[in-house]
């Protein structure tokens, strides 16, 4: 054999060899099984599939690549990298940066102008005999726009709460309204935070909108309130309490005057103020002459503003004659006492009428006052610091009010306009109006109505609704109420003067109404059948919240009310006389003569 056969001869045998070797067991030969693109943890692109051979696991949808994201062989976003003006090759204004965003590109140097040469964010030198246009003359407040000349002009950016339109002018962020649901009410209306209303529903039987002290929430009505504590002014002459007010703490300021039997005229005023629980803080008693009429309000922080009128038509000479700090006062006057009681300031306003009087957040003081020789009735406006701020003609005025923040309402019956600036009745005939007025007393809107008689009270909302108590003259439409039953209306209005609800209110006298600034009202007085003081409190989603009586007891008696308050913290304060006995929670009250009552009432 040769040497090539023998070499060829070990290459077959050694092959032969090899093929016959199995495992070091002897057993079968193990095969491999590939892996899918699911196993392999991949979305996309080739991968192996673990026995030497790949898989193609497809492409990604639009604006995704393979491994975009991050991770190898799954669809993502690729990275956004933002332009630099340097790269974009600009040298002034905002330009995009690529990713949603936005580039100062700087300003140019003197001679040059953004985009002069011809291209835009490109400091270049202005065509000659052309002359840019400016923002202002185009009539626009934001972003970029052509200057007419080949270049651009940097309009500027909006402020807080405003967005840049395509027309480049500022206007208002797109609102979205909130839902009943996302503010967790279930009844009533509540504000939709972009300027409108929702109406949340009506609650099931057995339970009323807020009547678990949640406003706006279903829940089972609270027990009847209850009485908290009660003053009482009792001496063998004729006591009233004639003005209650309260402050942001609770506190309550009481008013009552004693007339002198002896005669003729004169008599005792005296000034309370009570804790949240009823207990004296201070108390202060002022003699006075003749037979003033005291009206009173008390501000957020505790200070007392009287408004006092001597009612006399002639010579005034030594009436009243009570001196709160200040000096004797003999003739009306605007007074300003501090939280403790202290005299601080005096308006003389003599020779006047004085009407109603109202307080707002800041202190000021809103007055229906009239000359009483020349019936020229006025609308007065008083800063804390007793400085006149504005004063508008008017005709004769029921009820005034302020709003916390300063806007005030005024409420009266006229043929012409019931204040200057506001629109006169169609018909021409004595309307009912309602005229709200700017914190610099001009007119904003005015609400008229033929079917409400005389107006018994106003009050103003931390928000703005109004609310008003009038005798019913007929049948009235107010928004998508009509209203055909009982004497007197309790009516709402939106902040704007969009009539809300109203509803009927049995007959009560005198008419009482008390704003709790939260956004509730109680209405009280004596009803024609019993002389027993009614109080009835509601929500101003026109659902009543309680009834109650003094005295307590349900019975009649004679009971007389003559003032009415609503904190913020959801008691009424009821103030008035009683000339017989009276049962008021657990005690029996018996007067001299007629005494002074107060109560408060708790929800």
């Amino acid at each position: 054999m040769g040497r090539a056969s023998w070499r060829a001869a070990w290459v077959v045998v050694g092959v032969v060899a090899w093929l016959g070797c199995g495992s070091s067991g002897g057993g079968k030969r193990e095969t491999c099984t590939p892996a899918d693109c699911a196993a392999a943890g991949a979305s996309c692109g080739q991968v192996s599939d673990g026995c030497g051979g790949f898989l193609q696991c497809g492409g990604c949808p639009d604006g995704q690549t393979c491994g975009g994201g991050g991770t190898a062989n799954a669809c993502g976003a690729p990275a956004c990298h933002p332009a630099t003006c340097q790269s974009l090759g600009k040298s002034c204004g905002q330009v995009d940066d690529g990713c949603g965003g936005k580039l100062d590109c700087g300003s140019c140097p003197q001679g040059q102008t953004c985009g002069g040469g011809g291209t835009q964010n490109v400091c270049g030198t202005p065509s000659a005999g052309c002359t840019r246009t400016t923002c202002a003359n185009e009539g626009k407040t934001c972003g970029t726009i052509p200057d007419g000349c080949g270049g651009t002009l940097d309009c500027g950016a909006c402020g807080s709460g405003k967005v840049c339109t395509t027309s480049n002018t500022c206007g208002p962020a797109p609102c979205t309204p909130t839902t009943c649901a996302a503010q967790g009410k279930d009844c009533g209306r509540i504000d939709d935070a972009c300027g409108g209303t929702l109406d949340c529903g009506a609650c099931p039987e057995g339970q009323t909108c807020g009547g678990g002290g949640n406003q706006n929430v279903c829940a089972a009505p609270a027990p009847a309130p209850q009485v908290r504590w009660y003053a009482t002014v009792s001496t063998p002459g004729p006591d009233a309490y004639v003005a209650v007010g309260v402050d942001e703490q609770g506190s309550r300021v009481l008013l009552s005057t004693t007339i002198d039997e002896a005669g003729p005229g004169g008599g005792t005023l005296q000034l309370e103020k009570r804790d949240h629980d009823g207990k004296v803080v201070w108390s202060k008693r002022f003699t006075y002459a003749g037979w003033p009429v005291f009206r009173m309000a008390v501000t957020r922080l505790g200070n007392v503003l009287l408004a006092i009128d001597p009612q006399c038509w002639g010579d005034c000479t030594g009436r009243p004659g009570l001196d709160l700090g200040g000096g004797a006062i003999v003739d009306s006057a605007l007074v300003k006492l501090g939280p403790d009681g202290r005299w601080v300031w005096t308006v003389s306003l003599a020779g006047s009428s004085l009407g109603q009087l109202a307080t707002d957040d800041s202190g000021s003081a809103l007055m229906f006052r009239s000359p009483r020789q020349t019936y020229a009735p006025v609308i007065e406006k008083y800063s804390w610091e007793g400085k006149l701020l504005w004063s508008r003609s008017s005709q004769w005025v029921d009820v005034v009010t302020l709003a916390p923040a300063g806007e005030a309402f005024v409420a009266g019956h006229s043929s012409s306009g019931l204040v200057e600036g506001a629109p006169a009745p169609a018909s021409g005939a004595w309307t009912a109006q309602v005229v709200k007025l700017g914190t610099d007393g001009k007119v904003l809107w005015s609400v008229q109505s033929e079917k409400l008689g005389y107006f018994g009270g106003i009050g103003a909302t931390s928000k703005g609704t109004l609310v008003l108590l009038a005798e019913r003259a007929g049948t009235v439409t107010w928004g998508d109420s009509t209203v055909d039953n009982g004497g007197l209306v309790l009516a709402v209005l939106e902040a704007d003067g969009k009539p809300r609800w109203a509803r009927g209110v049995e007959r009560l006298w005198p008419p009482l109404l008390g704003v709790d600034p939260t956004g509730r009202a109680a209405v009280a007085g004596n009803s024609s059948s019993c002389m027993a003081v009614t109080v009835r409190a509601f929500d101003l989603a026109n659902t009543p919240l309680w009834t109650r009586t003094v005295p307590t007891n349900g019975q009649c008696s004679s009971t007389r009310a003559q003032a009415l308050s609503y904190g913020a913290d959801h008691e009424v304060t009821v103030a008035g006389t009683f000339g017989g006995t009276l049962v008021v929670g657990e005690d029996t009250l018996v007067p001299q003569g007629d005494d002074g009552i107060a109560v408060e009432l708790a929800p």
